[in-house]
């Protein structure tokens, strides 16, 4: 997730990384982003479960980052309500855009 926050400050965008799900509803609570990339795999809670917490809970759009195959990245992301998905490794000038 460093990374893409990286990537994302590099193109002008303000970013705010968490290391875990707990880490990202802290930061929430501060003040809604405009979008949170989850990752689907994190330690405690997961990138799933945070995206339902999200859905339920707030008004924050989120997309899925994931390993997995693309259709099926994006089935899963449409089930929890997430406005996207990303499959890894990113590309980091297709992000940008």
């Amino acid at each position: 997730m460093q990374f893409l926050a990286e990537v994302l400050g590099h193109a002008g965008y303000d970013t705010v990384a968490a290391c875990s799900a707990e880490e990202a509803l802290e930061q929430i609570a501060l003040g809604e982003p405009d979008l949170a990339l989850l990752d689907i795999t994190m330690p405690g809670m997961s990138g799933l479960e945070l995206g339902a917490h999200l859905r339920e809970n707030s008004t924050v759009p989120f997309m899925f980052l994931s390993a997995v195959e693309a259709t099926e990245s994006a089935k899963q992301a449409a089930a929890y309500g997430a406005v996207g998905d990303i499959v890894k490794p990113v590309d980091a000038g297709r992000l940008r855009a």
